[in-house]
């Protein structure tokens, strides 16, 4: 599939898409199988993202499954990352015990992403970057979802736009069907002034949780020309979050 998306760049070129056949073979990156750490790996090829496209850089597919195995995905923004070995595990602040820490997202409790999750707490992220000089790349992450505490997810939320706060109020019932359009719009407006003082801040609302993906395993994935692409993977070596082992792959 990788190989395909290769030559499709390449053969849409002409249509404004980017030519692999004049892009660096390297992007402009040491190979990746020469890191030891994956989350630094990944904060990196994020950076450089961001760079390039900060608008766009935290925009991932988030793949789920239902109770029937049947897949759904969606694109939804991630929150925040372990940036090196070393930060999935830490203190919780009110205490001396430990959380786990990953690739954050949040959402309504009530929609269908959390519904699947609260059944079959796995989940697969994937995301897409061009580097500056057109090469693509992909990084999956694989592994367990877990809800973070209120205490993050009360900082996750006070760090969004105020507009984008008062939107998870009006969204409350996320997924459902509108029954009274008239009715809904009347809602919308009425959770809208309940928040048109400025000078108040908007409360986290009961139904809206920060979810962290746990890696178990993390797939990385850049283009190269005249050569095979290069392809690594970094699998949780034991139950430590620290030992990983890496291994190039064919593409």
């Amino acid at each position: 599939m990788k190989a395909r998306f290769t030559s499709i760049l390449h053969r849409d070129s002409r249509r404004g898409m980017t030519d692999l056949t004049t892009a660096k073979t390297t992007a402009g990156s040491p190979d990746i199988a020469s890191w030891s750490d994956p989350f630094a790996l990944f904060a990196s090829w994020h950076a450089d993202a961001k760079r390039q496209h900060a608008e766009s850089a935290s925009a991932m597919t988030l793949s789920t499954v239902d109770g029937f195995g049947r897949p759904a995905a969606r694109i939804v923004q991630l929150r925040s990352f372990p940036s090196k070995l070393g930060e999935m595990v830490a203190q919780t602040e009110t205490g001396p015990e430990v959380e786990l820490r990953g690739f954050a997202f949040g959402t309504n409790t009530g929609s269908a992403k959390a519904e699947q999750l609260a059944r079959v707490p796995f989940a697969s992220l994937t995301l897409l970057w061009f580097h500056a000089d057109g090469v693509p790349r992909e990084v999956r992450v694989d592994g367990p979802v877990v809800t973070a505490s209120d205490a993050q997810c009360d900082a996750a939320f006070a760090r969004r736009r105020r507009d984008a706060q008062v939107g998870e109020w009006v969204s409350q019932r996320m997924g459902s069907a509108i029954a009274d359009a008239v009715q809904a719009e009347a809602d919308r407006v009425q959770v809208l002034q309940s928040f048109a003082d400025e000078s108040l801040p908007v409360p986290r609302p009961p139904f809206w949780k920060l979810y962290h993906v746990i890696p178990d395993r993390m797939e990385f994935w850049e283009a190269r020309v005249g050569a095979l692409n290069d392809r690594v993977l970094f699998t949780r070596a034991t139950d430590s979050a620290n030992a990983w082992i890496s291994q190039r792959l064919m593409t």
